[in-house]
């Protein structure tokens, strides 16, 4: 029987207390400090067995659950252990329930693989339905094309199309479309940049990441629908996507996101990762602030309270870097309107 969706799969192939686990953490233990080949071989066949039926049953979930994928995923996770092992030893932190660590890992692999699968294979739907060749329509929505740069089949330029008082001709035509994606893309890069080198404490940067970022790049970069084009946030849905994961793995899943999905240049500032290590007080129980599960401790209404406030002082700090190049401030006037999913990004606030 299909496990249900964030249950933790049965005692039998998965108890914490099992030999399996108690030889996959002995393991991990020995190349922490060997850092031989061999051992990590030894180690991760162990991990794959135990979890290995966690990400078929993530990946039938999803509805896309065959060999390919599933050693996609399982590749992804081994990747993913490799690093943060590499990661540990620098620091010299020796992670005692790693073992049970890893479960999270693979789970999150399982979910990327299936969210790329499902989005490509959309894409290509909605390629086949427009009659576009595929090949054009996948081309990044993050490439940048100069306004001074000619215009195809024309003396002119993208930026005298852009200065063209008539926006509802400009709004339709197809080289406008696509200009305002590179504009979006320029002005993503510098809220995102603003974000991740922001002071704020961890559980407020992740708000904002997780309710705004996320949902509207997923949507604009590939089609997948999220929350309503209405809304510029939504609590609701980064909780969901939040649930059962610890402030670090959340942390680690969207560095990787924002390279993956954004730019490779993206990354978590050294003052996000060193309040991780602080020590806070949940219900009396000292503990690090990086391994306290963030729904647990904070609710919808505490996500959205942060993702507007952490919202206002991103764009102010954006927008400071954006004025200081008249053109980008010219461009988003001319390129950024009300009724697109840019706009909720940038400009929307609780009612958008």
């Amino acid at each position: 029987m299909e496990q249900e969706k964030n249950k933790v799969p049965s005692q039998d192939n998965e108890n914490p207390g099992s030999e399996k686990f108690q030889r996959a953490q002995e393991l991990y233990e020995r190349y922490f400090i060997s850092n031989a080949e061999a051992d990590f071989e030894e180690m991760i066949t162990v991990l794959d067995s135990i979890y290995k039926n966690r990400v078929k049953s993530e990946l039938r979930e999803k509805g896309c659950c065959d060999k390919e994928n599933y050693e996609d995923a399982m590749q992804e996770a081994r990747q993913g252990i490799w690093t943060r092992i590499k990661k540990q030893r620098e620091t010299g932190e020796l992670h005692k329930e790693f073992s049970q660590y890893c479960g999270g890992i693979y789970t999150y692999k399982a979910v990327d693989i299936a969210k790329k699968k499902n989005s490509y294979e959309q894409k290509m739907r909605e390629v086949k339905k427009k009659g576009k060749k595929g090949k054009e329509d996948q081309k990044s929505y993050m490439e940048v094309v100069y306004l001074d740069a000619n215009l195809p089949d024309s003396d002119g330029t993208y930026g005298e199309l852009a200065a063209d008082p008539n926006k509802k001709n400009r709004a339709e035509s197809e080289v406008f479309a696509e200009e305002s994606r590179n504009i979006f893309g320029i002005y993503l890069q510098k809220y995102c940049q603003a974000m991740t080198n922001t002071k704020a404490e961890p559980p407020r940067a992740l708000a904002l990441y997780y309710a705004r970022i996320l949902p509207h790049v997923l949507h604009i970069m590939y089609g997948i629908e999220t929350i309503p084009d209405s809304k510029g946030a939504s609590a609701a849905w980064a909780f969901e996507h939040m649930q059962e994961k610890t402030m670090e793995i959340l942390g680690e899943q969207s560095e990787e996101e924002m390279q993956e999905l954004m730019y490779d240049s993206l990354q978590w500032s050294e003052h996000f990762w060193k309040q991780m290590q602080l020590e806070i007080y949940i219900n009396s129980e000292r503990m690090f602030l990086k391994d306290v599960v963030y729904t647990e401790v904070y609710d919808q209404r505490k996500i959205d309270d942060w993702s507007e406030s952490m919202h206002k002082t991103v764009t102010e700090l954006a927008h400071r870097e954006i004025k200081k190049d008249k053109r980008l401030v010219d461009w988003a006037v001319d390129h950024i309107v009300e009724s697109d999913k840019t706009y909720n990004l940038f400009k929307g606030g609780r009612k958008k």
